[in-house]
């Protein structure tokens, strides 16, 4: 059945990044205090034949897959990082191997729909099938390569019918029963208990390493160790029973119920609740990768002090970092001073940053005074330049008129304007500005001179104002 309000998938960065933090501290993805797990559809999903190791490799490599929204032709993960997913302690990769391998003959049985799921997804309830779980994989270089049938990668992308599961909870779980009683039990979660189960389809779950005991072995040997695992998980804020059929006098039990209820009343279990969502939850790794290009080997010290180098100690880091730059402090290898920030906890102190602020605003004052002085000494020069220029057009509109009365003059009257003219202070320093002896130049040889032209119309104009 489908349940409502699913939780999101958590990026595969975000994981990341919890990775980062706690495998600096040597601690285990138990130990997390952010949840990381991935929707896993209903319609898988019975995979049979596989230990507890395997179930862990499975629960992981589901969630790097689902982190993917496309089909993807092979999957690259970080070594380090895949085995904290899975809770693999142990660096015997000949191990590790032996479990890829053990997958990869495994197949995931497509359950049969219900009639109501097949009602709604428009399928047979008969349908199912086999798929192999993973192709052919690869671990080398500290990478772990693995490649997924498509058909099965868009199963699994699917979130249509899904159910929220924690690989901080699944990694706790070390028997085979408990785990697949677990897969069991969680699209029946909102119900509070699953259908009920002949004792033999019970038995048969794990597949190959099923258990054949009769029913009152089977109990005490893999059914109640399982029920008592799963309620002593951290985070997992349930309780799990089961009930029987059967069992009465000479009748053996037939079929097994699962139940579960809710701690002390709790609602935000690992199957409700929605991890953090952390945006941009990689940023200070790509401000460390990116803006200062820090290597390897200093992310090495990094990761080796990230105990004592908190988020807030390296962002402080990198503020004073940047404040340096900005001040032209830096001239070569800002990361080198990121690193010698970071190992003397260097950071901008409270009183420099109102320094700095003040410095700020004190600029700001002053630039805008000197824009207001500068736009009204704009202004002066603005009118200057137009007084200027509407003296010269007033000037050039008199001449003209002087001359057009003076050419309307008869020869008697243009000697007796031009004799006058010549003898005036304006005449004579215009004519010696242009090297000009008024004493011999002749009206037309006057007039053929644009200044003195341009004089003698003024004056012209003046003098017949004046009568």
């Amino acid at each position: 059945m489908a349940i409502e309000n699913l939780p999101e998938s958590t990026p595969m960065q975000m994981a990341f990044d919890v990775f980062e933090d706690l495998f600096s501290k040597d601690m285990s993805i138990v130990e997390s205090t952010t949840d990381i797990g991935f929707q896993r559809n209903n319609a898988i999903f019975q995979v049979t034949n596989l230990g507890a190791a395997c179930y862990k490799l499975l629960d992981t490599v589901v969630f790097v897959v689902i982190q993917e929204k496309d089909v993807q032709g092979r999957y690259d993960v970080d070594l380090d990082y895949f085995k904290w997913l899975m809770k693999y302690e142990s660096n015997n990769y000949g191990h590790l191997r032996t479990i890829f391998r053990e997958l990869q003959k495994a197949a995931i049985e497509l359950v049969p729909l219900t009639p109501e799921e097949a009602l709604a997804q428009g399928e047979s309830p008969e349908n199912g099938g086999a798929i192999p779980m993973i192709g052919a994989y690869r671990i080398t270089k500290g990478r772990v390569f693995f490649e997924m049938s498509p058909p099965l990668q868009r199963h699994l992308k699917d979130p249509t019918y899904a159910h929220w599961q924690s690989l901080r909870v699944t990694a706790q779980l070390t028997l085979v029963y408990a785990r697949v009683i677990y897969n069991h039990l969680l699209p029946y979660i909102d119900d509070g208990h699953t259908p009920w189960f002949t004792v033999e389809e019970v038995q048969g779950w794990p597949g190959a390493k099923a258990s054949k005991a009769a029913y009152k072995y089977f109990k005490r040997d893999q059914l109640d160790p399982a029920i008592k695992q799963l309620n002593e998980v951290e985070h997992l804020d349930i309780n799990v029973s089961y009930e029987t059929k059967g069992g009465q006098g000479p009748i053996p039990v037939t079929h097994l119920r699962f139940r579960v209820t809710r701690k002390g009343g709790q609602h935000n279990n690992d199957f409700e609740q929605k991890p953090l969502a952390l945006n941009e939850a990689d940023e200070l790794y790509h401000v460390l990768n990116e803006e200062f290009a820090i290597g390897p080997k200093n992310f090495g010290e990094i990761q080796a002090n990230r105990e004592k180098w908190t988020d807030q100690w390296i962002w402080q880091a990198v503020e004073f970092t940047r404040w340096n730059l900005e001040k032209g402090k830096i001239t070569k290898s800002p990361s080198g001073f990121l690193m010698h920030a970071l190992r003397n906890n260097l950071r901008v102190s409270s009183a420099e940053k109102i320094m700095e602020e003040q410095n700020r605003l004190l600029a700001e004052s002053r630039a805008a005074k000197a824009g207001i002085a500068k736009a009204r000494e704009d202004a002066l020069s603005q009118s200057h330049d137009l007084s200027k220029q509407e003296t010269q057009n007033e000037a050039e509109s008199l001449a003209l008129q002087g001359l057009s009365q003076f050419d309307a003059l008869d020869l008697v009257g243009q000697e007796a304007y031009f004799k006058e003219f010549c003898n005036t202070f304006q005449a004579k320093l215009v004519a010696k500005r242009e090297k000009v002896n008024l004493e011999a130049i002749s009206i037309e040889e006057l007039r053929n001179n644009k200044l003195l032209s341009h004089a003698l119309g003024i004056f012209v104009q003046q003098a017949i104002s004046k009568s």
